[in-house]
């Protein structure tokens, strides 16, 4: 998988962060999953722990994981009902 994305993003004349090709697809992985990781965990009742401190703005964790989260409010993360961090974000 690695090889046919690396060959895929060198024909596009793209490359990810210091050519890490395999970071790149555990990322692109990582996205596409993670909604229904986050699903599944407030439907069990389930705790969520971020790892997040200095997220960048435009970086994964507000674009995928918090969007998806926001839709939860009775979910918890890192030992926060997530209402209280809908509550705290920035318009």
């Amino acid at each position: 998988m690695v090889q046919a994305l690396e060959a895929f993003m060198e024909e596009q004349g793209v490359a990810p962060f210091h050519e890490k090709y395999a970071g790149a697809l555990h990322d692109m992985m990582w996205n596409a999953g993670c909604a229904e990781y986050f699903i599944n965990a407030v439907a069990a009742g389930g705790s969520l722990l971020a790892l997040v401190e200095n997220a960048p703005r435009d970086g994964s964790f507000n674009r995928f994981e918090l969007v998806t989260l926001l839709e939860y409010p009775q979910g918890v993360i890192t030992g926060y009902p997530v209402s209280a961090i809908a509550a705290a974000s920035p318009g």
